[in-house]
Formats: C-alpha cells, structure tokens, sequence
C-alpha cells in the first residue's frame, strides 16, 4: 500500500515532512477528470439556483500590509496555487454529470495588482470579483487581488467560492501564503508534506468508504424523524412570547391562516436581520470554568440550552436542532482545501426530571452520535423541511480557529443580513468573551422578539452554569 493510499484509509501514523531552503512548483501539471461528493454536488445546485443579483456563497481574506515586496507577493500566490489543487478546480457538467476537474496553472490564477486610482468603487469592485465566482463550471474559483494604497501600504483580496473552501481552509491558505512569502523575502525554510493529501483524495475515500454509510444515515433520519411531534409550531411560540409580553407580537404574525415561506423560498429571499449580544464578565468566566468542571465543550452547553429554550417556549420536549460540523476531526482531512462540511441533525427529546448538567451530559453524547449520521446532501430528506421545521441553526466557532483573539466592540448590535433559515445562533468565542449573533428571517421573527428570545437564552445560561443540578422544571 502506498503511504498516500494508507494516509487515506487512517493506516499511516505519519506523514513525511520534508524542509526546504528553495521550492520550485511545476508549471505544468495533469488536467484531471474526477467524481464528486454529495456535499458538492448539493453545492453546484444551489449555486446555480441563485437569482441573477445574488452572489454565491463565498469566503474571503482581507489584510493590510503596511509594507510588502509586490512581486514575492505575486510568486507566493502562484506557489499556493501550484501547491493546492482546490484552487484550480472547477465543476463542469460532463455527459449530465457533475465533475471535478482540477486544471493546470495559467494566468487566470495570478495575483493581479492594482493602484487605488484605477479602482473608481472598492465595495462595487468587490462585488463583481464576487458574482464572476458564479461561473464554477469553467471559471477560476478564486481571486487574488493586491491594491496599492498610493504611499499608504497594501491592501489584499482573496476570495474563493464556498464549494472548494471552507473557515478551516481559509487558515491554511493563510498559513501557506505567508510561509511561502517568508520564504522568498528572508529566505525562511519551508516545511512541506511530501505526500499533500488533496481534495481529490478527500473525494476518492468517500466514494470507496462513506458513500454507503452516507445513504444509511440518510435512510435513518427519514425513519427518526417520520412523525411531525419535533416540528416547531411557530405560532405556539407567538402565543407564549404574546403571553408573557403582551404587544410584542405585531398582529400580522399572529393571523391562524398565515402561510410561512419554505426553506427553498427563503434561499430564494434571503431578507433578515442580524442581532449580536456579548456575553462576557462574570457569565463568560463561569462558561469557561463550568465546561473545565463536568468535563464536555461549550457547544454541548449551548446546544443544551437552546434545547431548553425551546421546550419553554412550547412546552414541548421534542426538537430538532441543526448545526454545521467542519469534519475536520480525522487526521487525514486537516491539511485539505475544500468545504468538508456537514449538517448535524440533533435530535432531543428532553427529560423534565433531568438536572442542567445531566441535560447536557446527554447533549454530549448526542452530539457524538449525530456525528456518525452526519448529512452531505439533503435532497433525500426536502421532504422533512428541516430547515424550516426544526428551531434553530447552531454553529460554534471556538477561539482556536477565530483570528481575533480579543473582541473589541463593547455594544450589541443590529443590522440587515442574508438569512435562509427562520432563526441561526452563530456563537464566536474569544479568549476575553462570547458573541451571540442571533440571524433571523423577517417573515418568521422581528427584533423585539429577538432581543426576548436572547434576554431569554443568556438568563437561561447564567442559571445552567451557576445551578447546574437543579431540574429543569424547577429551575
């Protein structure tokens, strides 16, 4: 078995790192023809589902160099774009298939570099680079923008389409770029993996290995998930908000024969809001202590408070949760380029007689199991409406995958946002705090309901970490 083979199958303890003091990548590279993964192929169709104004889904870098040498620059991000084949891949569809071809280097891939005066509007100028990356079928997937600050530093660009990248990509193009321009400036020695796994074996392991097992977590959540007690009744939220805070609920939400948007329609008409609260002082420092203390990560705290959230916002103990997952816990996908991300299912159902900690004891290992039936593509599950039938959109980005390790801002915020979920809880932890931001659709929440939905969810937090073997009835 070849080490790239057994690196691939988790039979290789090891990988070769070999150090450098020159590198010098090919020019000319194979053109290759390759399948797909369900991820990207759900990733392809919802790109070109988009409106003609909509951007894709993209990531982007942004930095401000206050001095740099253009031209190593310009050679680290060929070297990058030589070293990762994600970076020139595109998904054409060949004989009605979706494929995976990774091209040779060209010019289309270069660094290209600016003076400010040549760019009349930076947002407008952004933006098209953006909406050109809707081509993922024959066009480059990323752009590398330098732009000269006339006397006043640099500023660079990149931006590359979600379906070859993902948070954790971002940090290695990061890391690669600025290793390869150490490099070239001080003459710092590379280390580079001999056998750089690439998104093709990613793709290959999962036709051999989880193709199979995709399509019977696929088969299980159809049976889980058959009957309708876990779907949220939004108008049952309405009415215990309206109970509580009477004139909270404007009348129009509260019609009976109101008719709510699907998941697909609100992709189509993403119109939201985001709200970000700070969670810091003495609640942040409890957090960190209390999930040191029962010996679990804060998204099993958090999950287990959204869960509780929930059944006090019903009264029911039945719900589903959804969260992103990075798939990055096995050895062999870390140093990847490209979007591995799943969907976690997080089926609940809560036990009233359980305390805090036990609660979240459970979501713990909830969490573990949702992972082995974790979600690429969920055209065979359209039919539960997931998106808009369960509560809410989790996802956690703990402080070792945020740049910033100190969040700045002190006042909660609120602006307009893209939303294709009726309600998304993104929680960024810093080493100083939590940033809670709360994104929500107009045609199912408005800002005073969220603002007591969040009041809601922090007081609910302060008592699961200060009280956490009380019940959950009498806490």
């Amino acid at each position: 078995m070849k080490l790239q083979e057994a690196i691939i199958s988790g039979e290789a303890g090891i990988v070769m790192c070999i150090k450098y003091k020159s590198l010098k990548f090919r020019d000319k590279m194979d053109v290759m023809i390759l399948d797909t993964t369900p991820k990207q192929i759900e990733d392809w169709h919802y790109n070109y589902s988009l409106k003609k104004k909509q951007k894709p889904r993209i990531m982007k870098i942004r930095h401000r160099f206050p001095n740099c040498d253009v031209e190593n620059v310009r050679m680290a991000f060929k070297m990058l774009v030589q070293k990762h084949e994600s970076l020139r891949t595109c998904f054409p569809l060949i004989d009605g298939k979706i494929k995976q071809k990774i091209n040779e280097y060209s010019a289309i891939y270069e660094l290209r570099v600016y003076n400010k005066k040549e760019i009349n509007n930076i947002s407008d100028f952004i933006y098209s680079l953006e909406n050109s990356l809707k081509n993922i079928q024959n066009g480059s997937l990323l752009h590398g923008i330098l732009i000269d600050q006339d006397g006043e530093g640099y500023e660079f660009f990149l931006i590359i389409h979600h379906i070859v990248s993902d948070m954790w990509s971002i940090e290695i193009i990061k890391k690669d770029l600025l290793a390869f321009y150490n490099h070239l400036t001080q003459n710092a020695i590379l280390e580079i993996d001999e056998e750089q796994l690439q998104l093709r074996h990613y793709t290959a392991y999962f036709k051999e290995h989880r193709i199979s097992i995709h399509e019977e977590s696929l088969q299980h959540w159809l049976m889980d998930l058959s009957k309708d007690s876990w779907k949220v009744d939004y108008n049952v939220i309405y009415q215990k908000l309206s109970a509580s805070f009477p004139n909270l609920i404007p009348e129009h939400y509260m019609r009976g024969d109101r008719t709510f948007l699907s998941g697909f329609e609100l992709e189509k008409n993403p119109d939201g809001e985001s709200y970000s609260v700070i969670c810091k002082g003495e609640i942040y420092s409890r957090l960190q202590s209390y999930k040191k203390q029962i010996n679990t990560g804060v998204f099993s705290i958090l999950l287990t408070s959204l869960n509780i959230l929930y059944h006090r916002l019903t009264g029911r103990n039945d719900l589903v949760v959804l969260s992103h997952f990075s798939n990055r816990h096995e050895v062999r996908t870390q140093s990847i380029i490209g979007n591995l991300i799943g969907k976690l299912i997080h089926h609940t159902k809560l036990n009233e007689k359980d305390s805090f900690k036990e609660s979240i004891i459970t979501a713990s290992q909830n969490f573990v199991d949702s992972i082995d039936k974790i979600v690429f593509n969920s055209e065979t599950l359209k039919k539960l409406n997931l998106v808009t039938s369960s509560f809410v959109f989790l996802n956690f980005i703990n402080k070792e995958r945020e740049v910033g390790p100190i969040y700045l801002a002190g006042k909660n915020t609120l602006m307009k946002s893209r939303v294709e979920s009726p309600l998304v809880c993104e929680v960024i932890e810093f080493s100083n705090c939590y940033v809670i931001n709360w994104s929500y659709h107009l045609s199912y929440y408005n800002f005073e309901m969220i603002k007591v939905i969040s009041s809601l969810h922090l007081s609910l937090l302060s008592k699961m970490v200060m009280f956490s073997d009380r019940n959950l009835l009498t806490a």
